[in-house]
């Protein structure tokens, strides 16, 4: 039965591996972009990046004491076969729209040790939120969590789970995200049973009912791994409002795969990211409402 366990989470997990992935060799502002690195519950030393906006680092000595909940940070959770080398021009996206970015690898990604595991990465972004909030002095209400594809079922529980513990964060981006891992295994292996089979879950429409910050989802209309069909179900299980009064939003890129929207549809992806950071909360000033408009 482990060797069946190992074997299926090969299936599941693709990890891109590399011996440094050092922010130093792309290129963000070197005196506003660090690695960073957490130590997991069993002693794992997961390593990422910490990347600062210098609009955001410009301008956050603006924004008045009375508009606390601007977000300021992406906490970013990346795909099955994936790393955040992989996903610079996305962290770009997120720079130029004035927000700071937090992305570490799961445990066995990148230059990190372990093996992945759902319970495992489950708890590790826990340690994440943990050090963006405590570490890097984000309050909950800065702090955006952005999933795609697998990312985006792991963001889904970890907001969940953190709406639960009332630490609610600013809101939540889904990207390429599918119902359950059963779900998207039917669709990709129509004529095996491997779905019936699976030994992890990722049952992200069991769990997006209890997410009450303000959400949007973003899917392909040409996604051919997880079809647009599974993120319209999952919008649909959402709250049509967030507790803050933020209605939820679907939007589709018609042109994109799975993975190439921010470069395929960049267009609309970083406007309709733009509408939903205005969105969150309304400006309370002219003022600031200048800022945002230049952002």
């Amino acid at each position: 039965m482990k060797l069946f366990h190992y074997l299926q989470r090969k299936f599941i997990y693709r990890p891109r591996r590399t011996n440094l992935l050092s922010v130093t060799e792309h290129d963000f502002d070197p005196e506003l972009s660090h690695d960073v690195s957490i130590k997991t519950d069993d002693s794992l030393r997961l390593n990422g990046w910490h990347l600062r906006s210098s609009h955001a680092a410009r301008e956050e000595s603006n924004w008045s004491d009375n508009y606390p909940t601007r977000p300021r940070v992406v906490l970013f959770l990346a795909g099955n076969s994936s790393n955040r080398q992989r996903r610079v021009t996305q962290f770009h996206i997120f720079l130029e729209l004035g927000l700071d970015v937090v992305c570490f690898d799961y445990r066995g990604y990148g230059d990190n040790p372990g093996r992945p595991r759902e319970d495992h990465i489950a708890a590790d972004v826990h340690r994440y939120w943990k050090y963006v909030t405590e570490n890097l002095h984000y309050k909950p209400e800065e702090v955006l969590i952005c999933g795609q594809s697998l990312g985006g079922a792991i963001a889904v529980r970890l907001a969940a789970e953190l709406c639960e513990k009332e630490s609610v964060p600013a809101g939540l981006i889904l990207c390429a995200t599918f119902t359950s891992l059963r779900e998207a295994t039917k669709n990709l292996y129509p004529r095996l049973p491997v779905h019936n089979l699976l030994v992890e879950s990722y049952n992200s429409e069991a769990l997006i009912g209890n997410v009450t910050c303000p959400l949007i989802f973003f899917h392909g209309g040409q996604d051919d791994v997880v079809p647009l069909k599974l993120g319209e179900r999952l919008y649909q299980s959402a709250e049509r409002f967030s507790a803050t009064g933020v209605p939820k939003r679907f939007v589709e890129l018609p042109e994109a795969d799975h993975n190439n929207f921010a470069m395929v549809e960049r267009e609309i992806y970083q406007g309709s990211l733009r509408h939903f950071l205005y969105n969150l909360t309304p400006p309370p000033d002219s003022a600031t409402m200048l800022i945002m408009n230049e952002i």
